[in-house]
C-alpha cells in the first residue's frame, strides 16, 4: 500500500496524465459521490473525484417527462386553435327495420356519400322516431293528447383511411308545438379528427328501405 503524500503542482499534471491512462473513464465510478484513489501501472497514486451517475440519470428522466408534456400541450393547442370547417351533406343509403312498438320504431342506417368538410365517407348508425304517450298520462283518463315526440340519431362517418367522426342527437318536444330543429353533436372521433368538436342540424327521410340524411353545421378538428 502507498501512503498519500503532499503533491507539488508540477507533479499534479504528471499524476493526472498517468491516471487518465489507467483510468480511461476519467473517474473511478462508485455508487456514491466522494473521492477515491486510483493507482497507475507505475504504482503512483492519485486521488480522484468520484462521479455520481445517478444525478445525471434523474436529470435525463425529468427532461424526457418535460418533452412528453410539451408535446401533449402542443397537440391540444393545435386542436383548440383549429378553425371550424363547414359541414354539409346529403347522404343516401338503406334503412333496415330493427324493432317497432305501438308508437315508434328504430331503423339501422347504412350508406356512403361525400360530406363537405370531411370528404368521402361510409356511414352506419341508427334512427329512432316515435311519439311518447306516457308523457301525458292522466290518472283516471289515460293517455291524452298532446303526446310527446322523440327523434334520435346516432351516426358514424368513416373516411377512406379509416378515420371516424361519431355524431349523435336526441330531440323531444310536444306535438302541440312546432317541431324544433333536430340537432347533432360530435361525441367521439379518431385519426385526423381526434379530439375534434362540432355540432349542427340534421334531417332524416325514410321511404320504404331508402333513407336520405341531410347534415349541416361545423366541425373543429
Amino acid at each position: 500500500m502507498h501512503a498519500e503524500s503532499e503533491t507539488h503542482p508540477e507533479e499534479v499534471a504528471h499524476l493526472a496524465a498517468a491516471s487518465a491512462k489507467d483510468c480511461p473513464n476519467g473517474w473511478c465510478e462508485t455508487p456514491i459521490q466522494g473521492r477515491a484513489p486510483c493507482e497507475n501501472s507505475s504504482g503512483e497514486r492519485a486521488t480522484l473525484h468520484v462521479h455520481d451517475t445517478s444525478k445525471g440519470r434523474r436529470t435525463m428522466k425529468r427532461l424526457i417527462v418535460l418533452v412528453a408534456v410539451a408535446a401533449v400541450v402542443a397537440s391540444a393547442s393545435t386542436t383548440a386553435g383549429a378553425a371550424p370547417r363547414p359541414v354539409a351533406a346529403t347522404l343516401d343509403g338503406t334503412a333496415t327495420f330493427v324493432v317497432g312498438w305501438c308508437c315508434g320504431s328504430i331503423e339501422r342506417l347504412d350508406g356512403r356519400g361525400v360530406v363537405a368538410g370531411i370528404g368521402a365517407v361510409t356511414f352506419t348508425g341508427s334512427y329512432l322516431h316515435a311519439v311518447n304517450p306516457f308523457l301525458t298520462f292522466v290518472e283516471g283518463e289515460g293517455f291524452t293528447h298532446p303526446y310527446g315526440v322523440e327523434r334520435q340519431l346516432n351516426l358514424t362517418l368513416t373516411a377512406a383511411n379509416g378515420d371516424t367522426v361519431v355524431i349523435a342527437g336526441s330531440t323531444t318536444w310536444s306535438e302541440a308545438d312546432p317541431a324544433p330543429p333536430l340537432t347533432w353533436a360530435v361525441v367521439s372521433s379518431t385519426g385526423r379528427f381526434a379530439g375534434g368538436s362540432g355540432s349542427g342540424t340534421y334531417d332524416v327521410g325514410i321511404e320504404g328501405s331508402a333513407v336520405t340524411i341531410t347534415l349541416a353545421g361545423s366541425l373543429r378538428a
